[in-house]
């Protein structure tokens, strides 16, 4: 199963961005993705030796907060 920024410890919100608070770059940090419920998988957190899973992976039907986001993330794309 793929690494999800849902569930690394390190993946932080701050002024409206997605970071990482060790420092890796991510490719995009807007806060739109995790808005709509997208899966957050990026290809840097794959191999990271500092990814800290906090727990299970989180269902698509519980991520994001915008109905439009959430039925696009479960049909599997964008908004």
């Amino acid at each position: 199963m793929p690494r999800s920024l849902y569930e690394c410890f390190h993946a932080k919100v701050r002024d409206g961005h997605i970071h990482c608070a060790k420092g890796h770059k991510l490719p995009n940090s807007s806060v739109k993705p995790l808005e709509s419920g997208a899966p957050l998988e990026y290809m840097v957190c794959q191999k990271c030796p500092d990814f800290s899973r906090m727990g299970k992976p989180i269902a698509a039907s519980h991520r994001g907060w915008t109905d439009v986001g959430k039925a696009a993330a479960q049909a599997g794309r964008e908004p």
